[in-house]
């Protein structure tokens, strides 16, 4: 709309210059111009639609959602021909070095259970040092049990195929959240 009428305020100038004119060269030249001018606007206002797009039907509005969930769900997808292949599945390391500082040096709660005569002491009941915590504090790669991804901590997706093959029983985890099929336990 802005570009139409600054078309028609050029016209009105060169209006203006017409009937201010002399001689007859400069009035055709002028003419040229105003000819020019008008078919540029009448191009645009060509281009201007007044029709209001009919609402969609329910069979589009499903097939866009529909879409739009295998879009959202590939974006995560890294492509299995580089050396990042997997799957992106974001917070997942930060949801790892969590679970690794809560329970680092803690007493492991299955002492609980156990008869308070058969119970050792404290200091016996904790736990070693978490084998994970320094790498994952590090940001380098771990590799991780099946069990630990999976569930309502962490969930994973249930159309990967690479979370649904139970072949599959260890993970490398990355600092950029990438999950990748790993072939052998940690060392």
């Amino acid at each position: 709309m802005a570009q139409i009428s600054s078309i028609l305020d050029r016209k009105t100038e060169f209006l203006e210059l017409y009937e201010a004119a002399e001689d007859t060269k400069t009035k055709l030249k002028i003419s040229a111009e105003v000819r020019l001018l008008e078919q540029a606007a009448a191009r645009l206002i060509r281009g201007i639609k007044t029709d209001i797009e009919p609402a969609p039907s329910l069979r589009t509005v499903k097939a866009r959602r529909a879409a739009r969930a295998r879009w959202d769900r590939d974006a995560h997808r890294i492509d299995a021909d580089s050396d990042a292949g997997g799957y992106q599945l974001p917070g997942v390391y930060a949801t790892l070095l969590a679970q690794e500082r809560a329970v680092d040096g803690r007493p492991d709660p299955r002492y609980v259970l156990m008869d308070e005569s058969d119970r050792p002491p404290l200091e016996q009941q904790a736990r070693e040092r978490s084998a994970l915590l320094p790498r994952l504090q590090a940001g380098q790669p771990v590799i991780v049990p099946r069990w630990r991804l999976g569930g309502h901590t962490m969930p994973t997706p249930a159309d990967v195929p690479m979370f649904t093959d139970r072949a599959i029983r260890w993970y490398k985890v990355t600092a950029d959240d990438i999950v990748t099929p790993s072939g052998a336990a940690p060392v």
